[in-house]
């Protein structure tokens, strides 16, 4: 008795392949909003780097050369020397490519030999589904690996605040319910001896995120002041087909200086103030700029 074996597409059905591409949905869709930082970024490319090559490898037949050019390709891309190709593809066709500079993100490389391992493997049982089904699958990794680099548009603001606002709680309190981008940031001992930080806070209405320059000082006995002096960068999520609103320029040029202190109380301060924290975000400006290029100048 003979066994039918599997059209090559019938290889996306096994569950190996189905919960990495929930994971990249899910993570792009969702936690990359709701619990923005460190986390959420390598999720994406630990579930990208599995799931890609794969996908590629089923495309093209030619699975070792497709590997080792995505890695390579990785490499490239978290490296300062691409940055010349993504200014002028940006140039040319008026998208908003962009990537943080962060070397942790390698790490990511080692997910790709287990994703080589399981698409040479042939004993892994799969199920037989419909030639739909097997479609639909395809077609959801194709959105994915889409949705997973959304345009973005970065603006580098050079906005005065210098507005104060007072905290009834002393500075290591602070600190312990904010959550740090990066994991540069994550040194209690540090921030408690630094006194200048990227925060993060949300830009209503465009799906974006403004990054101030602040310095957050113990002020007295269990009081802590956050004087936001400047406003540093705006980074604004297109859609994935539309792209961005046609006055997105104009709009950021437009916010004036009470505009982002406005969103500044009441997207960060408050909450912060309240002890609801979840996401609300910081960087210490000195360690995170020893080692990341962000914000990107």
């Amino acid at each position: 008795m003979t066994t039918k074996s599997p059209h090559r597409w019938q290889q996306l059905m096994g569950i190996d392949v189905i919960l990495p591409l929930i994971l990249l949905l899910s993570n792009d869709f969702i936690w990359k909003y709701t619990y923005p930082g460190m986390l959420s970024g390598k999720l994406s490319d630990f579930a990208g780097l599995y799931l890609f090559p794969y996908f590629l490898a089923l495309c093209f037949a030619r699975p070792t050369l497709i590997y080792m050019s995505v890695s390579l390709a990785f490499v490239y891309w978290k490296f300062d020397i691409s940055q010349p190709l993504i200014d002028a593809i940006n140039g040319v066709l008026h998208i908003g490519m962009e990537r943080t500079v962060d070397l942790t993100d390698l790490w990511a490389l080692l997910i790709m030999p287990l994703s080589y391992y399981r698409f040479h493997r042939k004993d892994i049982a799969i199920s037989i589904a419909p030639a739909w089904a097997s479609a639909l699958m395809a077609l959801s990794c194709i959105f994915a690996f889409c949705a997973t680099s959304l345009p973005q548009k970065s603006y580098k603001i050079d906005v005065k605040i210098d507005k104060s606002y007072v905290l009834n709680i002393d500075k290591a309190t602070v600190f312990t319910r904010l959550k740090p981008r990066f994991m540069y940031s994550d040194s209690l001992e540090l921030n408690l001896q630094d006194s200048m930080f990227f925060l993060y806070f949300e830009l209503p209405a465009h799906k974006g995120t403004i990054t101030g320059l602040a310095k957050v000082t113990t002020s007295g006995y269990k009081e802590t002041t956050i004087r936001l002096d400047s406003i540093y960068q705006v980074k604004v999520t297109g859609r994935l087909f539309r792209g961005f609103p046609a006055d997105i320029d104009e709009s950021v040029a437009r916010l004036i200086p009470e505009a982002y202190a406005c969103f500044f109380e009441k997207s960060y301060i408050e909450p912060l103030k309240k002890n609801k924290t979840e996401n609300l975000y910081f960087d210490n400006k000195k360690e995170v700029q020893k080692y990341v290029d962000w914000p990107r100048e």
